[in-house]
């Protein structure tokens, strides 16, 4: 991993490949542990980079929170929150990956509402970061209570039927808004801040994709693990952006 001595640590783009390599070590150690002691990780893979994620996100927001209290950014605030729920959102979802095989199918079924709750707050902090960086305050104190407007309907739904591609169906829209709102600062300020956030969108829209289509490039490494990766790069994107982003209105 490369180092940026303003920013530190710099993801490798060529990294998602990487993973595939790795893939079959994981299967067969999972293996081993099945046929010595009868305990084995679910799906071990999907286990493992969904917490890399999940270790992404929550230091991105951490890191992003800090330059909050540092600025008093709104946008800070709402973005690092949003990395911080996303990052919870991944970690329960390698537990449940790894090891919703020994829970009970009410255990289960709380732990994935749960993972798609904090996944749904992300999202939504996301929406206020977004409409913090182009709206008067006066206009964004007002417009912010669209997200509470969205998420009961949101919490209803998924109570209802925790479902992955509903869920999908309320962060897509969001997820285009916010990529809008980057695309329009980058193009009338050239901020290069904006210009990240807009790759790391772009990158998370690709990994979406490709999970849709359900491309798995190794047997021990399938389309779950491999839209994580994806996702992580898109993560780390987005981060980065956030920490050096200025042309945003609420200051």
């Amino acid at each position: 991993m490369r180092k940026n001595s303003r920013n530190g640590p710099v993801l490798p783009v060529d990294s998602v490949f990487r993973w595939a390599r790795c893939a079959s070590i994981v299967g067969k150690r999972n293996r081993f542990l099945d046929a010595k002691i009868g305990w084995v990780i679910d799906e071990p893979m999907t286990a493992l980079t969904d917490f890399v994620l999940a270790a992404v996100c929550i230091y991105g927001g951490l890191r992003t929170l800090d330059v909050y209290w540092q600025k008093y950014y709104l946008f800070h605030f709402h973005l690092g929150w949003a990395f911080c729920f996303l990052g919870v959102a991944a970690l329960g979802g390698g537990i449940f990956h790894g090891f919703g095989f020994y829970f009970s199918s009410a255990i289960a079924d709380i732990v994935w509402k749960c993972i798609l709750f904090s996944a749904g707050l992300g999202v939504l902090f996301f929406l206020l970061a977004s409409l913090s960086a182009v709206a008067s305050y006066e206009t964004y104190a007002l417009l912010r209570w669209i997200s509470l407007v969205v998420a009961i309907p949101y919490s209803l739904l998924i109570w209802r039927k925790a479902d992955f591609g509903l869920a999908a169906g309320f962060f897509i829209p969001i997820m285009v808004f916010m990529l809008i709102v980057m695309i329009y600062i980058y193009v009338n300020t050239g901020d290069r801040g904006a210009a990240n956030i807009v790759i790391g969108l772009s990158i998370s829209f690709l990994g979406a994709l490709l999970w849709k289509i359900g491309l798995s490039p190794h047997r021990y490494f399938n389309h779950n693990d491999f839209y994580h990766v994806v996702q992580t790069i898109g993560v780390w994107y987005v981060y980065r952006g956030g920490l050096v982003i200025q042309h945003i209105l609420n200051r």
